[in-house]
């Protein structure tokens, strides 16, 4: 019995995921500043285009409907609506509400943040789940892999100034991929993300516009079936 799955699709998307790892590692490294991204940077942008490629491509473009945006993590359930809940009650109860800074800001961290999760917890996720799909726990290596991507691109890490270190993304990155797979929906992830980013920086209100912005895509998921 084969173990994994290596068809052309998967043989292309690990090489285009490796690529990715390389060229967002250098950028972060070389180019990251303290707080989030207030305005546009080419190579910035560049880096958030790629991270929603695969997720444009297999949703929109590909011939063969083997992947839906669904499979991507944008679902509705009722574990969804249980972290929703629980996540609110915690913020509520812990930070200021109704903080804004300004709209490119905001729009730039619903953007790049989503366009992270969308890559490393949907797309890789996904991808992971399918070349190891003869394994006994396919979803334990697409938990691990995606979770030692995910750190290996915050290369600015290795920066002295950073308040973090690799091993501490890595376990947040395990952390929200348990929670893509108890609820298979990235909407979790997204929200702790950009709430990690923003909340001490004032800007609560990205947070509302990323549970917009997740909305937005399961409806379409929904009216495509």
């Amino acid at each position: 019995m084969y173990k994994v799955d290596f068809k052309k699709d998967h043989l292309i998307g690990i090489v285009y995921v490796i690529l990715f790892i390389i060229y967002a590692g250098i950028l972060n490294y070389f180019s990251w500043a303290d707080g989030v991204v207030e305005q546009l940077n080419p190579i910035y942008v560049i880096s958030w285009i790629l991270l929603y490629l695969p997720f444009l491509y297999y949703s929109f473009f590909r011939k063969e409907k083997d992947w839906s945006i669904s499979d991507f993590g944008f679902v509705i359930n009722y574990q969804v609506f249980i972290t929703v809940a629980v996540y609110m009650i915690f913020i509520i109860l812990n930070f200021e509400l109704f903080s804004f800074k300004d709209w490119q800001s905001s729009g730039i961290e619903i953007f790049a943040r989503t366009g992270e999760e969308v890559f490393f917890r949907g797309y890789l996720y996904v991808l992971l789940l399918r070349i190891f799909k003869y394994t006994e726990k396919p979803w334990v290596w697409a938990v691990l892999i995606s979770s030692l991507a995910f750190a290996a691109v915050h290369t600015q890490t290795l920066l002295p100034d950073y308040g973090a270190n690799m091993f501490d993304i890595f376990i947040l990155a395990i952390v929200l991929a348990l929670l893509r797979k108890w609820t298979e929906s990235l909407l979790p992830a997204i929200l702790i993300h950009v709430t990690l980013r923003t909340i001490f920086e004032a800007d609560f209100f990205v947070v509302i516009l990323s549970i917009t912005w997740y909305f937005i895509f399961v409806l379409l998921a929904y009216s495509r079936k």
